[in-house]
Parts: structure tokens; sequence; C-alpha cells
């Protein structure tokens, strides 16, 4: 018998910022840039990639409707979760 194990590919996007550096009022990563918003970028990148099997979007709880719909509005095909973390550890 053969037995073969395959282990997932998770890709992580890390969208924890507040934007104020950036001078907007709006975090960076929700940003239009090229018509999309930033961090959709990575997002097609991960959902285009076969080696990807899911996707980790890691980012303040206030904005998980905006991601899901943003996700919704381009058909992300990937199987994906939104988490957050309370703090930032120093």
């Amino acid at each position: 018998m053969v037995s073969s194990t395959k282990n997932k590919v998770i890709g992580v996007i890390l969208m924890g910022g507040s934007g104020v550096r950036f001078g907007s009022t709006l975090p960076k990563q929700y940003v239009l840039v090229r018509g999309e918003e930033l961090f959709l970028h990575v997002a097609k990148a991960f959902d285009d990639n076969p080696v990807v099997d899911e996707v980790v979007f890691v980012a303040k709880i206030d904005y998980f409707p905006l991601i899901g719909q943003i996700l919704n509005r381009v058909g992300f095909k990937k199987k994906y979760y939104i988490m957050y973390k309370k703090t930032r550890r120093k």
C-alpha cells in the first residue's frame, strides 16, 4: 500500500497597519493601487499560485467585513481565514 501525505501551504498576509505614517485616514493595505486595494495584489498572487492551498489574512477586526466584501467581489477562489491579534508584541 502506498501512502502519500501532502503538507498544506498557507499564504499569510499581515494587514495590521493603521496608515498613520502613510498619512492616510485609511490603512494603506486598503488604498487603491492600479485600480485595486493594495492587499489584493498579494492575495491574487496567492490565489493564482497552484502551490498555495489556503490564505490567512491577519487584520484588525474592524476590517473583517471589508476584506470579505473585497474577496467576494473579485471571486477569490482559495479557502481563506481572516484572523486578528489583539496587540502587537514589542
